[in-house]
């Protein structure tokens, strides 16, 4: 007999998807070996996307329109709206593999004390082709921790690339709002509590492209990112959640890392997108990337080990500012 409600629900959040949405959407509906439902938000499309959700008669396909809210939102509509034990995220220009619900249902099944577990990716680009792997290596929660917050190397957790229990993500309060950076936030919201695991098998293509990964998203970001490591030292100091307890504080934070980051956010972009295009082989972009860092003096970030230091050294003076 089919279960009432599948094991596993796809949050899959998407505006003006074109022209990779429809190839994220078959990836996840060929998975086989696990019942899941796929709960789309379209937030606002204005491209061919809704039409292509119309379109699509699947059972398993849950889609929910809204006016343009914003990721974080489409998110925890997503999630309310999810019946499954277990929560995968997708983005709308990525490819699932074969396999990958499976994978990480199976896995769950068999490791109750794991809250969440992640996969190993490949980046594509815009056409496709793959340049090179991310991968995802089990580590100890003090690990994670100074990997999250800048003060050891080691990969980021791949949001599309994650499956969570839901009890677990709903007891967190799901996802809540830091630009371009909620899937870090919520990792360091959880890292104390959640037991998370990795997979090294490549179940996953994420793509990157000019579209996804403007300079403007790159920079914002990066505040974001140095946002949520100052918060979680001021929660594990003070016991006060800034999003939570506090938001007009939590703006001045913000308010406060960007004014201290923006001279070096420029370099770091730059840096990012250096490293970016020379593994996928656009020399020319890389080539002229370079030159414009080079003006800036900011050659030194790219190595991931400055980044890392300079990051750090950004965290712990804007905390220090903030509790004056």
């Amino acid at each position: 007999m089919k279960p009432a409600f599948p094991k596993v629900s796809v949050l899959l959040p998407v505006r003006d998807g074109e022209p990779f949405f429809a190839e994220a959407l078959q990836s996840i509906l060929t998975q086989q070996g696990v019942d899941f439902e796929i709960v789309v938000i379209d937030d606002g499309s204005s491209d061919g996307t809704t039409e292509r959700l119309s379109a699509c008669k699947d059972s398993r396909l849950i889609v929910i329109r809204r006016e343009g809210d914003g990721l974080v939102a489409a998110l925890n509509c997503a999630l309310a709206a999810a019946r499954g034990d277990y929560i995968a995220r997708m983005d709308a220009d990525d490819v699932t593999l074969p396999g990958r619900l499976f994978r990480q249902a199976e896995f769950l099944d068999a490791n109750p004390a794991v809250a969440m577990v992640h996969c190993s990716v490949r980046i594509i680009d815009a056409a496709g082709n793959g340049s090179y792997r991310l991968a995802a290596m089990p580590c100890s929660s003090k690990q994670r921790l100074a990997i999250l917050l800048d003060e050891c190397p080691g990969g980021p957790i791949i949001h599309p690339s994650v499956m969570m229990r839901r009890a677990a993500l709903l007891e967190a309060g799901g996802y809540r709002n830091s630009p371009a950076c909620e899937d870090h936030e919520l990792w360091l919201r959880v890292v104390d509590e959640w037991q998370i695991s990795a997979l090294p098998e490549v179940l996953l293509h994420y793509r990157q492209h000019a579209a996804g990964i403007s300079r403007e998203r790159m920079v914002e970001q990066s505040i974001s990112h140095i946002t949520n490591a100052c918060a979680y030292r001021y929660r594990q100091v003070s016991g006060i959640d800034l999003i939570d307890q506090d938001p007009a504080a939590y703006a001045v934070l913000r308010a406060l890392v960007a004014e201290r980051a923006t001279p070096m956010l420029e370099q770091m972009t730059l840096a990012k997108i250096v490293r970016r295009e020379f593994r996928q082989r656009n020399w020319e972009e890389a080539c002229g990337a370079c030159v414009r860092l080079t003006k800036l003096n900011g050659l030194a970030l790219l190595s991931n080990r400055v980044v890392r230091r300079r990051m750090l050294a950004l965290q712990l003076d804007v905390l220090a500012c903030f509790t004056k």
